[in-house]
């Protein structure tokens, strides 16, 4: 599950489905979107601004974001991966979320990935790639949008 809560875009690059002129296969891709969603919280739209200042884009965000955040996750994946049945919230997580792939990128740093793992009852481990992301000691913008190439290895090792 990756989640990017700063109204982020993106840019998908596909696979090409039919194979090429001498080619025995065709092209696979490494991810997929299946579905996508948002949930707008009322009342909530001075909690976060960007700024663009001299010294480059800085984020303020209210005391009470981690808490909002950590308050509806869960709502907000069932709205996303609900469906008849249950969709893959009964057929796949069956109510333990520590079944799903997580990488979570949010500006809110470290105190938002630890109300997300309290909320959901997370893992530690399942947050690890996020926190690195969040550590001091990282040299990646904890701030981009990207997957950790770590957690990307740990998918197409897993998925070949």
């Amino acid at each position: 599950m990756a989640f990017i809560g700063d109204g982020a875009s993106a840019v998908v690059v596909g696979a090409d489905s039919v194979a090429a002129a001498g080619e025995e296969e065709a092209e696979k891709p490494l991810f997929e979107i299946v579905r996508s969603k948002q949930l707008t919280l009322p009342g909530t739209s001075d909690a976060m601004r960007g700024l663009i200042r001299e010294m480059g884009m800085t984020v303020d965000i209210v005391r009470e974001v981690p808490s909002l955040f950590a308050g509806n996750v869960e709502a907000a994946l069932r709205g996303l991966l609900g469906g008849p049945g249950g969709g893959l919230v009964g057929d796949v997580v069956g109510g333990d979320w520590n079944k799903m792939f997580w990488s979570m990128h949010y500006p809110g740093g470290r105190l938002v990935l630890d109300k997300v793992e309290a909320a959901l009852g997370l893992d530690p481990a399942k947050m690890r790639a996020s926190r690195a992301r969040c550590s001091p000691s990282s040299t990646r913008d904890p701030n981009a949008s990207r997957v950790p190439s770590e957690v990307a290895m740990k998918f197409i090792t897993e998925t070949n």
